[in-house]
């Protein structure tokens, strides 16, 4: 459902429809939550959904700071940092996986953290609170960057680590 309701809040976002963006991402992280509630609480866990949760968070994250930063809301230089940021890790997991088989890439807590914040800005320029919107973009950069550089590290000592005999 939340792969369907991004395309939604994307179309809110570039018609100007915040409130309706606004009441999309509310939606789309209330079904998030009952989800993680029922897998648990029923152990409905599937391969499946352990690929598409996250791809659905990414998505819906991935079209609001691009049709954030379409509409000038976001900068566009935060929407490429955002972006890099992701880029980068997904080669990162990829050259663990393809040349040294390395198969766990777990999140970090700066990569949680700076997750949150991606959140909390969007929210905040959705909301339309102005005061906020240039200490958030900062903040979110700030940690975009901190979070890049601590999964490069770990993921060289990870690699170095399998390197060894």
């Amino acid at each position: 459902m939340r792969l369907l309701l991004a395309p939604q809040a994307g179309a809110a976002i570039l018609n100007g429809d915040f409130t309706r963006a606004l009441l999309i991402f509310g939606l789309a992280g209330s079904l998030d939550g009952l989800d993680g509630y029922l897998a648990r609480r029923y152990h409905w866990e599937s391969r499946v959904g352990a690929y598409l949760d996250p791809v659905a968070d990414k998505l819906l994250m991935a079209i609001a700071y691009v049709c954030l930063g379409l509409t000038g809301a976001l900068p566009a230089w935060l929407i490429g940092l955002v972006f890099g940021r992701d880029i980068g890790i997904l080669f990162l997991a990829g050259v663990g996986y393809f040349f040294l088989g390395v198969r766990q890439f777990p999140p970090s807590i700066l990569g949680k953290i700076s997750t949150v914040l991606q959140i909390l800005c969007v929210l905040v320029v959705l909301l339309r609170w102005q005061p906020l919107v240039a200490p958030m973009t900062w903040a979110v950069a700030l940690l975009t960057v901190t979070s890049a550089a601590h999964y490069l590290l770990r993921t060289l000592s990870t690699l170095r680590a399998t390197r060894e005999p």
